[in-house]
């Protein structure tokens, strides 16, 4: 590896860094029971906040209570992973064609 492939190389580990860095502070959020549940995450699919209803609180809405927090829960990973992609994809189509080609061309054409 040469000096300027070093040099890229730990641009783009900066970058990927920062990258990060916004993800874990990126708030998403998706709802279930009619907004009865609440479930949000961060960018990284991380919980960070569960509402709750007083109503699914009690026994006998048990079944609602866990369907709804597993349904919400799977929305916001999904919305978290995909911002995760797009934030990648984006990330990769900033970089020059040599560094895509390097990666394997993962990046869209831009």
């Amino acid at each position: 590896m040469n000096f300027g492939q070093m040099k890229d190389a730990m641009a783009l580990k900066a970058k990927l860094s920062k990258m990060e860095k916004e993800l874990k502070h990126t708030r998403l959020s998706a709802e279930a029971q009619a907004g009865k549940i609440v479930v949000v995450v961060n960018g990284a699919g991380e919980a960070i906040e569960i509402k709750i209803e007083d109503e699914l609180l009690s026994p006998s809405r048990r079944k609602d209570l866990e369907k709804g927090l597993a349904y919400a829960f799977n929305q916001a990973r999904e919305a978290a992973g995909r911002l995760s992609q797009e934030k990648f994809q984006e990330l990769v189509n900033s970089l020059p064609p040599e560094m895509r080609s390097a990666l394997g061309g993962m990046g869209m054409p831009g």
